[in-house]
């Protein structure tokens, strides 16, 4: 049986297979109810480091359409800054000198020819089907937006998720990267490209997940109620 599959279900089953650190009995469980409700597609509130998230994605978003003269500039000062000033200790300096903000229009600058929040997915060899949505995608290069705390990003990160793997597929292109901002006013930049491979490594990731989902009953009933793939949908 075919299936359908995004890059969030698998970091979701990624995080509760491959915990980065030991877990008691009632953290066990709790991760297993959190994986169990990506499969069943619930929709929860963003959790505050996804709120910031979405804010940094947004802040991006904005200065690439003001520099095309499409943006107005009341949604930045009465949007856009508040939020961020919520969320920010400005140290002395104004909200317009946050490195954030600086970030933020550096890979602006770099995505300003981009197309922002593409949807598209891609039928893989095995017959499953792959699918998400790209925060920019450039001419040669897929890009993916990140805002992480302080101190938390470490070079290599996403190598893990199949993130880049997927886009790379489903847009056919060589070559995708990882904007990263932790606060400093310089993104880190991670970056992929598609070799020989990276199919194979896509498919066995992908493989592995539905394998262990589907050995485990609760989780594989769920499963097949969400996430079976028809190909008269994809049309």
């Amino acid at each position: 049986m075919p299936w359908k599959v995004t890059p969030s279900l698998y970091n979701s089953w990624l995080f509760y297979r491959y915990p980065q650190f030991d877990r008691d009995e009632a953290q066990e469980a709790e991760a297993r109810a959190e994986f169990i409700s990506a499969l069943r597609k619930e929709r929860k509130p963003d959790t505050p480091e996804q709120a910031r998230g979405h804010l940094f994605e947004n802040t991006i978003e904005y200065f690439v359409l003001f520099e095309k003269n499409q943006a107005d500039p009341k949604l930045f000062k009465e949007t856009i800054l508040p939020e961020m000033q919520a969320e920010e200790e400005l140290g002395g300096k104004t909200l317009e000198e946050q490195p954030e903000l600086k970030c933020a229009e550096i890979i602006a600058e770099n995505c300003k020819d981009g197309v922002f929040q593409e949807k598209g997915g891609r039928e893989l060899p095995s017959g499953n089907y792959i699918y998400g949505v790209a925060d920019c995608i450039l001419p040669t290069t897929i890009v993916d937006f990140k805002r992480v705390g302080a101190g938390k990003y470490e070079q290599g990160k996403y190598q893990e998720s199949i993130q880049h793997l997927a886009y790379m597929y489903i847009w056919e292109s060589k070559r995708f990267d990882y904007l990263i901002c932790d606060g400093s006013d310089e993104p880190f930049d991670e970056f992929y490209t598609w070799n020989d491979g990276s199919l194979g490594c896509l498919e066995s990731r992908i493989a592995l997940m539905i394998h262990d989902i589907n050995c485990d009953p609760e989780m594989a009933k769920i499963f097949a109620e969400n996430w079976t793939y028809n190909k008269k949908e994809t049309k």
